[in-house]
């Protein structure tokens, strides 16, 4: 572009709700607090690398901006304001998963919805049940079904697929309780391999989902004439708002019960074979940022009258500015955008950019 036409597209952007910014190397996100007059209709989203966190020579990971980042946008979201992370990792369960576990080791896990469940409740008051000869057939398969969503890597989904036949219980020898059993799962494609579970000590064997499964097991044999499952009669369905139920009958709250419910990683297929990985409010697009957020503005219903987004990245701020840009040069209606160019620090690395996006953010910035 020579100096004419980077005019006449800077002059064309003036009268329009979007604007971008640039915080300098040695700032915080607090620099994004006065442009949010209203935090219950705002929208915050944040790159990862290098915008949340950041690694130093003496600090394996921080928060960048330090304490000051930390303030600012934990008093936006005790606000009322709505965050998530968008970033350029590749769109796999995987990488989502790895950034979730970063979020928490910075404890932001709140502000991005990636928090873990706390099982202690649902034990305790498990506990408080009594002895499993004392619970009827219904209330077993309830303790079942909430041990092993807890002791297990399974989602109630996945657990009214157990076979029962397919269950083997292992002894230690002059001993009459399970040490461990074997199970299977069906699927479409037949018997899964054979999945291990370990009883629990002695001192906890209240809470042993090997010794619950072996008395349920016998007192629901009536359940298996026709149906060779351990939740015999019952699908997915069932098992996801039974668990759901259980955890709310508890005092938990929906929100705590999301992590073992279902699967919280979703893989999302956009128009034009976009993926984008979602776990919380954490979002992995590789380079389609613009289209993952407003993916997550329309599955969460929101209308922001302010949306902030912070990026290290130039050619990231500017395609989202310009996203949203056209749209308004379209007379579409649109929230007020900001897009804060998070300039890298000097110990960090500075990502490759277009040249020409470069130089038109840049005279935006300025006007």
């Amino acid at each position: 572009m020579d100096e004419v036409q980077t005019a006449a597209f800077v002059a064309s952007h003036a009268d329009i709700p979007c604007s971008i910014h640039r915080i300098t190397p040695d700032s915080s996100l607090a620099e994004m607090l006065p442009f949010v007059t209203n935090p219950h209709k705002a929208l915050i989203a944040l790159d990862f690398d290098q915008t949340v966190k950041m690694h130093t020579p003496t600090i394996q990971k921080c928060v960048r901006g330090g304490q000051a980042s930390v303030d600012a946008i934990s008093e936006l979201y005790d606000k009322g304001a709505t965050f998530c992370i968008v970033t350029a990792a590749n769109p796999q369960p995987g990488s989502v998963q790895e950034i979730a576990k970063d979020v928490r080791y910075l404890k932001l896990e709140r502000l991005f919805r990636v928090e873990e469940f706390d099982p202690t409740r649902a034990l305790d008051q498990l506990r408080s049940w009594g002895t499993n000869t004392s619970l009827s057939e219904d209330q077993l398969e309830d303790k079942l079904l909430l041990l092993l969503t807890l002791f297990t890597d399974r989602y109630p989904a996945d657990l009214v697929r157990i076979g029962h036949s397919k269950t083997e219980f292992c002894f230690q020898e002059h001993s009459t309780t399970p040490s461990q059993l074997s199970y299977r799962l069906l699927s479409e494609q037949g018997w899964s391999g054979a999945q291990m579970l370990k009883a629990r000590h002695e001192s906890d064997s209240i809470l042993c989902p090997v010794q619950v499964w072996s008395e349920f097991v016998q007192r629901s044999k009536a359940r298996r004439n026709q149906d060779d499952r351990l939740f015999s009669g019952r699908d997915a369905k069932w098992a996801e708002e039974r668990m759901n139920k259980l955890l709310l009958d508890m005092g938990y709250s929906e929100r705590d019960t999301q992590p073992v419910t279902k699967d919280p990683i979703q893989v999302h297929l956009l128009e034009g074979g976009i993926r984008v990985a979602r776990m919380g409010h954490v979002l992995c697009a590789k380079y389609n940022k613009p289209e993952a957020l407003q993916m997550f503005i329309q599955q969460e219903a929101l209308n922001p009258e302010v949306v902030l987004f912070a990026d290290d990245n130039s050619d990231n701020v500017f395609n989202m500015y310009m996203t949203f840009a056209s749209l308004a040069l379209e007379h579409k209606p649109i929230p007020t955008v900001h897009c804060f160019w998070y300039v890298p620090p000097p110990e960090g690395k500075e990502e490759t950019y277009d040249s020409v996006s470069r130089e038109l953010m840049l005279r935006i910035i300025q006007r």
